[in-house]
């Protein structure tokens, strides 16, 4: 939906193409993104886990919201205005 809705850049369609083996996603940029997801889980069930273990469900609700909340702030926060595609 969002690219249906989103005005296109100047000039691209007037880019070459994207060579055959080159990943459409950049150099590195698919790695980084599978890392912050790994980081992003981990950084929200382990403390849910270990909340829960303990007998805190509703903290541990808590946890899980907050820190979700936390990382699309910080994902705001950090965002620039190249896209991560080619």
């Amino acid at each position: 939906m969002a690219l249906a809705v989103e005005a296109p850049e100047r000039g691209v369609m007037a880019r070459p193409p994207t060579p055959l083996g080159e990943s459409l996603l950049g150099h590195d940029r698919g790695r980084a993104i599978v890392l912050r997801a790994a980081a992003l889980t981990v950084l929200t069930l382990v403390p849910a886990y270990v909340l829960r273990d303990g007998g805190d469900e509703a903290l541990a609700d808590r946890a899980v919201g907050a820190s979700v909340v936390l990382r699309m702030i910080g994902s705001a926060a950090n965002a620039d205005e190249t896209p991560p595609w080619r």
